[in-house]
């Protein structure tokens, strides 16, 4: 039986500082080489937690939320499960993102041995920014914040992929692009762009039941997604991508837009342009280098197809 671990968190007291804080902590497993590494930004009511971690062996968390506060969840590598009171709970995989409400409570988490390394981002905000945000949503915000003022766990009934934008976003929130009081502004900006791709994501999920498709069914979906980013430079056709994964066109395409909430041809399009986007601006490459990595036989034809999805020119990009 592993010695459970705790994570307290307070908000209320970042609620009034203005100035952003950023703070490092390592916590280390007894008895074990295992460790979890946060890096923390705060500021106004919101916090910004990156946590990279290896373990042997599950281990438990309780996370000790002092006040009333919204979670954004995304995992981008690891498994584990969370468990609040008597309701029950839910699991994250990794490439899964899913949002939650405490109410001055306590969560168990239960996180599962990793086999290279584990990583999640979060974002917390207070109860105040949280209605803010939600009281003039749409239908699932509505939703969400009814259920939010009579119980004290309120989580999505199911967690969604995280999508290109999603990703891109989670990036940029990691970077050091600027400093104090630009780097807030940033940082904020970030974390509204986020929300708003999250819960505009379980907003249309609704819509688009994935009940109806067995469990082998969603795994080919999955390896779908896995060969469209594999062949960025030579994108595969849904004939070409149903023949593969073994699956029909009709299933296929119904079950890639109920999964990830967009079309096989809308995502390959999304990744494509945003590993040009981190080529440009991470990378340093130049236009006709990313044209050429990523398959475009005249580099004109990347210009246009990079302009018509940004609204600019890729040299832009590159500065």
């Amino acid at each position: 039986m592993n010695k459970q671990l705790i994570i307290e968190r307070d908000l209320i007291g970042q609620q009034s500082n203005s100035i952003l804080t950023e703070e490092v902590r390592e916590l280390s497993v007894p008895d074990s080489e295992s460790n979890f590494l946060f890096a923390e930004k705060s500021f106004d009511g919101v916090q910004v937690i990156s946590c990279d971690y290896a373990l042997e062996r599950s281990q438990d968390l309780l996370i000790d939320v002092r006040n009333d506060a919204l979670k954004m969840h995304f995992r981008l590598a690891g498994e584990s499960n969370c468990y609040c009171d008597e309701q029950g709970g839910f699991g994250l995989k990794t490439g899964e993102h899913s949002l939650m409400f405490h109410s001055n409570c306590e969560t168990k988490v239960v996180m599962n041995p990793t086999v290279d390394k584990g990583k999640f981002i979060e974002v917390m905000i207070t109860r105040s920014l949280f209605e803010q945000f939600f009281e003039q949503g749409n239908d699932f915000q509505k939703r969400f914040l009814d259920l939010a003022t009579s119980k004290s766990h309120v989580w999505t009934d199911q967690s969604l992929k995280i999508t290109p934008e999603m990703f891109a976003i989670l990036t940029d929130l990691q970077k050091d692009t600027y400093t104090g009081h630009l780097k807030k502004l940033y940082l904020e900006a970030k974390m509204t762009e986020l929300m708003l791709l999250q819960v505009d994501a379980f907003d249309r999920v609704k819509a688009n039941d994935t009940s109806k498709f067995t469990t082998q069914e969603l795994d080919k979906i999955q390896y779908a997604k896995a060969l469209i980013e594999q062949h960025i430079q030579e994108p595969l056709t849904v004939q070409q991508l149903s023949r593969e994964v073994g699956l029909n066109m009709k299933k296929l395409t119904t079950g890639f837009k109920a999964v990830f909430q967009t079309t096989i041809f809308e995502y390959a399009k999304s990744y494509r342009m945003l590993e040009a986007k981190r080529l440009l601006l991470d990378h340093k490459w130049y236009v006709g280098e990313v044209s050429e990595h990523l398959g475009y036989k005249n580099p004109q034809h990347f210009t246009v197809a990079f302009k018509k999805y940004y609204g600019v020119l890729p040299s832009l990009f590159k500065g």
